[in-house]
């Protein structure tokens, strides 16, 4: 009766054992995600290869842009037109709403076959008016014509206009 005592005994403990949870670790409690920080410093990523589309309605719908022949002291084209006078100035103003460090505006003139006639841009330091007076080397011929502007290299602004004698 003794062997059979300890026959049984040892069985009861092997199941015991047996049906006892294993404690492995606990499962990692749930953590907000890692913060990526960079350093304040520009990036050439100017053959940088970028594969993620940013949209950029939002720059559209918060930058206000205005082509004329003045402007007033603060840059802002005061008189919206799409029509100029051969020699009439020809001056794009774009307001914008951010103005992040290191943003550069910049206005590409084109004439009516998409050839760039001028192109100017600015580093806006904080900036909110960006004012491009077209500078050409060539005077305008009669004709159409546009000018696109740019928030950094997202298009912000394009007016078409056109020159009559």
């Amino acid at each position: 009766m003794a062997a059979v005592s300890i026959c049984v005994l040892y069985a009861g403990a092997t199941l015991i054992v047996s049906c006892r949870r294993e404690t492995g670790q606990a499962p990692p409690a749930k953590t907000a995600p890692a913060k990526t920080t960079t350093a304040a410093g520009q990036q050439d990523v100017r053959n940088a290869k970028v594969n993620k589309v940013i949209g950029t309605a939002l720059v559209e719908q918060t930058t206000s842009a205005r082509l004329g022949s003045h402007a007033n002291p603060d840059g802002i084209v005061i008189e919206e037109k799409s029509t100029f006078k051969v020699g009439e100035p020809l001056i794009l103003s774009m307001t914008v709403q951010q103005s992040p460090a290191g943003l550069q505006m910049s206005a590409v003139w084109e004439d009516g076959k998409g050839k760039t006639l001028d192109k100017d841009r600015k580093s806006m330091n904080g900036a909110k008016v960006a004012t491009f007076a077209y500078a050409g080397k060539k005077k305008l011929a009669p004709g159409d014509y546009k000018v696109v502007g740019y928030w950094g290299g997202n298009i912000a602004a394009e007016r078409k206009f056109t020159v009559t004698k």
